[in-house]
């Protein structure tokens, strides 16, 4: 939950809160990974997105441009 969530302490409690940026900054750093083990740039786009909600597939090749 670390990669995808923005964490808060209160009254010694940790809160977890999803962010989409962090969501998006972690699918990219796997699609690097695979980038970087010759996997062309689309199909690792296609592979990682498989395993989200559709709509990261298409943040993801805006962020690749």
């Amino acid at each position: 939950m670390q990669f995808v969530c923005e964490t808060k302490e209160a009254g010694g409690d940790l809160y977890y809160r999803f962010s989409e940026e962090r969501m998006l900054t972690w699918l990219a750093v796997k699609v690097d990974r695979l980038v970087a083990r010759d996997m062309p740039l689309p199909e690792a786009i296609g592979l990682v997105a498989q395993y989200t909600d559709k709509q990261y597939e298409s943040r993801l090749e805006s962020v690749y441009g």
